[in-house]
C-alpha cells in the first residue's frame, strides 16, 4: 500500500464523516422543531380536602363550629379560588337548609398543596345528636396557571359515625343531595 492510496483512504473517510455530522446536524435540528411544536403538557390541579379533614366542634350544649380546609394536589396549584360551603339536614321529607352557601374565600386565593385554606362557620341551635344527619356541600371553581381553563368543584359530606370522620356521600344518597342543592334559589346555591 502506497502513501497515496492511504491519503484517498483518509479523505473518503474524512468525507464519510463530515455527511454523518450533517446528517446528525440536521436531524437533530428537524426533530428539534417537531417537539417545539407539541403543546405543552400541563398539570390540571385538583381541588380538595386537606388531609385533615373536616373537623366540628361543640361550643357549648347547641353550637358546633365547622372548619372545612381545602388545598391543591401535588402536581399544581390552584389559582383564583372561589368556594361556597352549605349545611344540609337530611329529614324524613327530603332536606333542609341548615346554612345556606355563606364564607366564599376572598379574591385572587391561590392553594398549594403545602398550604390550604379553611372556610369556617358557627351553627346556633344544633347539637351534636344532629350530625349523622347532616351534609356538607362545597361548591365553587378555580383556575389553573395559565388562567385559562375553568374548573368547578361540588363536593357533598355526610358524617360517618363509625369512624367519627366526614367522608363523600355515593350512589343514591349523593344523586338525591346533589338534586337537592341544585335546585334551590340562585342566591341560595
Amino acid at each position: 500500500m502506497n502513501y497515496q492510496t492511504l491519503l484517498s483512504a483518509s479523505q473518503v473517510a474524512i468525507a464519510a464523516g463530515l455527511i454523518i455530522s450533517a446528517l446528525g446536524g440536521y436531524g437533530a435540528y428537524y426533530f428539534k422543531q417537531k417537539l417545539d411544536e407539541i403543546p405543552a403538557i400541563t398539570s390540571t390541579p385538583i381541588v380538595d380536602l386537606c388531609h385533615r379533614g373536616i373537623s366540628v366542634r361543640d361550643l357549648g350544649k347547641s353550637k358546633m363550629y365547622f372548619d372545612i380546609p381545602y388545598c391543591a394536589g401535588k402536581s399544581a396549584n390552584a389559582h383564583n379560588v372561589k368556594l361556597l360551603a352549605g349545611v344540609f339536614l337530611k329529614t324524613k321529607d327530603g332536606y333542609e337548609t341548615l346554612c345556606p352557601f355563606s364564607d366564599n374565600f376572598p379574591d385572587g386565593i391561590t392553594l398549594t398543596y403545602e398550604q390550604g385554606k379553611s372556610m369556617n362557620f358557627t351553627l346556633h341551635p344544633l347539637t351534636p345528636d344532629r350530625m349523622p344527619d347532616m351534609l356538607i356541600a362545597v361548591k365553587g371553581s378555580f383556575t389553573g396557571e395559565e388562567k385559562k381553563v375553568k374548573y368547578t368543584v361540588f363536593d357533598v359530606f355526610k358524617y360517618n359515625s363509625v369512624n367519627g370522620s366526614w367522608v363523600r356521600t355515593m350512589g343514591a344518597e349523593d344523586s338525591a343531595a346533589r338534586e337537592f342543592i341544585k335546585s334551590l334559589p340562585d342566591h341560595c346555591a
